[in-house]
């Protein structure tokens, strides 16, 4: 399946190829419209860069550039870190007769994708704008599986109580409905350690069970007292679960996402079961996604992460749609005078939905 995706991407792939040699140049670019149907030319690197400028200015940038080191006017390296500037992400593969390693070291430094040594070997040039067209095929499914996610996450933020804190338990975000039925205003609740809503009659070994259960990596759920600012419990159906660094090695933070089934809640059940029913099609886990930074590893491990990471949402969202479900006859929402917002939150989102299955269509 994605392979096919692969190929459709190639063949969609916008290519700016730059050579001074007419020869050289009208053979490739021939070579290169046989893969992919955006194919442009430019003859020296002066060219080449204000038809970059132009079309990033214009929002329609090159999605690979393609350029011979020696050329007059302004010859390759140079080019290259004038289009760094404008657009680092930007796949460049260099070409040149020069094979000096102080070349290539340069190419290198200013993160030129690949670098081939003339005459041109075409099978590992096409190997090459596959590899790059599989870096852009999945960093562009991770970047749309993280819209998706803060889709999910405003959804969720709508019927849930949510918060973040650091490894030590500091908070570090809640959302309004946290402020809400703890009595505290964010700016109270932000530095402070998590154990301020935590019920002094509550059992120690909950705590402990609780951090040594996330410390490994694990996700835990449980029912929990809390305690308001005013002083009266609340109880939460709790899910808490660690956030793993972009190598999905270390932890750096937890979430917790909890659904109130305090008794003054009640009464609410039957309009947020309905509100819950019409965000099925959008559950999904609250994991933060950090950009791609991993610079340092070869395109094949940036994939292979991708792919990785791609999973593991699905996945992860498929769990937390099952635990949704599980929780909806326990969920119930804030107070008697909300029922208006919350019809009018169970509408929009309900047209969310019909927009999102527009927009796959």
């Amino acid at each position: 399946m994605y392979m096919q995706e692969i190929s459709q991407n190639i063949k969609n792939l916008k290519i700016l190829y730059v050579e001074d040699d007419p020869e050289v140049r009208q053979r490739l670019e021939n070579l290169l419209k046989k893969i992919s149907d955006f194919v442009e030319v430019a003859q020296d690197g002066e060219e080449a860069f204000l038809k970059i400028q132009e079309n990033f200015e214009n929002e329609t940038p090159y999605e690979l550039i393609i350029t011979d080191l020696n050329m007059p006017k302004l010859n390759g390296i140079d080019m290259v870190k004038k289009v760094k500037l404008l657009d680092d992400d930007i796949p460049i593969i260099l070409t040149t007769a020069d094979n000096e390693k102080e070349t290539f070291l340069e190419s290198i430094e200013l993160g030129v994708s690949a670098y081939i040594v003339k005459p041109i070997n075409v099978a590992k040039l096409f190997e090459n704008i596959k590899k790059i067209a599989q870096k852009i095929y999945y960093k562009n499914q991770f970047y749309k599986k993280q819209k998706e996610l803060e889709t999910y996450t405003n959804i969720i933020e709508s019927v849930a109580v949510i918060s973040k804190t650091d490894l030590n338990g500091i908070i570090t975000y809640v959302d309004d409905a946290f402020c809400e039925v703890s009595g505290y205003t964010k700016e109270e609740l932000i530095g402070q350690n998590h154990n301020i809503v935590r019920h002094p009659e509550n059992p120690k070994e909950v705590y402990k069970n609780l951090w040594d259960t996330i410390q490994s990596g694990q996700n835990w759920e449980g029912k929990v007292r809390n305690i308001d600012k005013q002083g009266n419990p609340w109880y939460a159906k709790s899910t808490i679960f660690p956030i793993f660094d972009d190598k999905n090695e270390n932890i750096i933070e937890y979430i917790a996402i909890r659904f109130i089934i305090t008794d003054e809640y009640e009464e609410k059940r039957e309009l947020a079961s309905r509100l819950i029913k019409n965000t099925v099609t959008h559950k999904s886990t609250v994991k933060d996604n950090e950009t791609l930074k991993n610079q340092l590893i070869s395109q094949n491990e940036i994939i292979t992460s991708l792919k990785e990471k791609i999973e593991k949402i699905s996945i992860q969202k498929q769990k937390l749609l099952s635990q949704l479900n599980e929780y909806e006859d326990n969920i119930i929402y804030k107070s008697g005078d909300k029922m208006e917002i919350l019809k009018k939150k169970s509408e929009e989102i309900a047209l969310k939905n019909k927009i999102i299955e527009k927009q796959k269509n």
